[in-house]
């Protein structure tokens, strides 16, 4: 009885920021760049002769992505990547901009968001200012002959903070 006269009695109405409470005080909200898109499937998308795991050195089609978390716990990003063309050509393309909610759970930041009717739910890791997420059947562009080719890979994109 006597902890709960004394919380009340300070007539404080101001919400307590969870991250206070637990201790973490790192700010996650604001905006993040894509800085790694690394797979465990080694590509040469540039042809340079040498097969790389980071995307991001094959090819500028993941450049310039972000995800932004806005203070209100609503987020946007958008969504590049590499794809296959008609004529069998590598090309890039960008999706619409995705919008959800985001919920911080200690050091996991978890999405939520809807696109063609369907809800996604994805969980990054939080490591000071970068996000984290892993993906172990992923789909990623490949060129193992000639041709290039869909196949399966496991995929860790890391975000860091601007």
């Amino acid at each position: 009885m006597f902890g709960a006269a004394l919380f009340t009695s300070c007539g404080d109405t101001e919400p307590i920021d969870p991250a206070v409470v637990t201790g973490d005080t790192t700010v996650i909200t604001g905006r993040y760049r894509l800085t790694a898109f690394n797979t465990d499937v080694r590509t040469d998308l540039n042809n340079d002769g040498t097969a790389s795991t980071n995307q991001m050195s094959e090819t500028t089609c993941y450049n310039n992505m972000f995800l932004t978390l806005n203070e209100n716990n609503t987020f946007s990003a958008d969504s590049r990547g590499v794809d296959i063309s008609a004529t069998d050509a590598l090309e890039c393309f960008t999706d619409p901009i995705i919008t959800g909610t985001w919920v911080r759970s200690g050091s996991q930041l978890i999405l939520t968001y809807t696109e063609s009717g369907e809800t996604f739910t994805d969980t990054y890791t939080i490591l000071g200012d970068t996000l984290t997420i892993r993906e172990d059947l992923g789909t990623i562009v490949g060129i193992p002959v000639d041709v290039p080719v869909f196949l399966t890979s496991g995929i860790t994109i890391i975000y860091t903070k601007q």
